[in-house]
């Protein structure tokens, strides 16, 4: 690249940063949306490498469900082979895990990929109610290689759905709710405290993240890799919320929005935050959870990107219709383009930036 006389690489790559926060935030055209069939209930995605997309397969009624993996250039849903997946028990991180899970029962929800450690976390509600770790191998773009290495079993009061993976083998974790609270429907309705956002270490296990006490309904969750700043869509209540834990007292900030909050995703340049959700009453997303159809039509997606630090929301996508993409949860950029995510659907869509 050639640059003019006099431009420092600092201004240049401050330029660089100012153009892809940008176009990170251009509004979507939902006319423009190519949809990729087969691929069932794809409720969280996460970037591998350069050709390979990971993509969770959800089921609330803990029916079997497994991972897929998408080639990013041909797009073609692959059911994950649990027969290839290596286990490979690590006791000194994960002493509490009563063994490997039976893979053939897993289903799976929200995910986090740490590429610096290697490590994929996945939430399951299959056979148990965890998080199941693996190590990932994906050198040279190659099509990613799974080995199981632990897992992390929910309390009993818990019922997980996302993961956020920090240094020294820890994980923050949320709960959207209390699974033997028969009134969570109507405190959720109703914006009051339900669910729990958890720290979890080897050494200390699960510990509630301080500031987090008041919130409707934890879903997406992420995290600097250190724990010190977490943000978390806050499902029943309407909001996008940061909790900075590094002092004596949590610090609490948050968003209003006016569509349901689900999935939290980063940027590529991990300058931004993509936040998805349904614009819809709860009383019918839990209407379409309970419903044994395998697509709920009519429930609409709604796309934002947050700024980390300001707290402060862009448009990315309004709550239009979609053919074919029902009852969305968020979205990733990769490779220049927006794959959007569904907890109900039979497809998921691939919208270019």
């Amino acid at each position: 690249m050639k640059t003019c006389k006099g431009t420092t690489s600092a201004a240049l790559s401050a330029l660089l940063l100012s153009t892809t926060a940008r176009a990170a935030s251009e509004p979507l055209d939902a006319g423009k949306a190519q949809i990729i069939r087969n691929a069932i209930n794809v409720e969280d995605l996460v970037q591998i490498n350069d050709n390979w997309i990971i993509g969770s397969s959800f089921s609330i009624e803990n029916k079997p469900t497994g991972l897929y993996l998408f080639n990013i250039h041909d797009r073609k849903p692959q059911k994950v082979d649990w027969r290839q997946v290596r286990v490979t028990p690590d006791k000194a991180v994960f002493p509490d895990c009563p063994g490997a899970p039976n893979f053939a029962r897993l289903s799976t929800h929200g995910l986090d990929y740490y590429r610096d450690a290697g490590r994929l976390y996945i939430v399951n509600h299959g056979g148990r109610e965890s998080v199941e770790v693996f190590a990932i191998s994906a050198e040279n773009n190659a099509r990613p290689t799974l080995s199981w290495q632990g897992c992390v079993v929910a309390p009993h009061n818990a019922w997980f759905d996302a993961v956020a993976g920090l240094s020294d083998n820890q994980m923050i974790i949320s709960s959207l709710w209390d699974p033997t609270d028969a009134q969570r429907n109507p405190k959720l309705n109703a914006g009051k405290p339900v669910g729990g956002l958890y720290r979890w270490s080897p050494q200390e296990g699960f510990q509630p993240v301080k500031g987090s006490e008041s919130l409707s309904g934890p879903n997406g969750v992420l995290a600097t890799r250190d724990g010190k700043r977490v943000w978390i869509a806050a499902w029943a209540e309407k909001a996008l919320v940061r909790i900075d834990t590094n002092g004596s007292a949590p610090r609490v900030h948050k968003t209003a929005v006016d569509y349901h909050p689900d999935n939290l995703r980063w940027s590529p340049d991990g300058r931004q935050i993509i936040a998805g959700g349904q614009a819809t009453s709860l009383d019918t997303l839990f209407a379409c959870l309970e419903d044994s159809a395998p697509v709920c039509p009519g429930i609409n997606q709604r796309l934002d990107v947050l700024n980390p630090a300001t707290m402060k929301t862009t448009p990315l996508l309004s709550a239009t219709p979609i053919p074919g993409m029902n009852a969305g949860t968020g979205a990733i950029l990769a490779n220049g383009e927006y794959w959007l995510s569904s907890f109900k659907n039979n497809a998921i869509a691939v919208i270019p930036r």
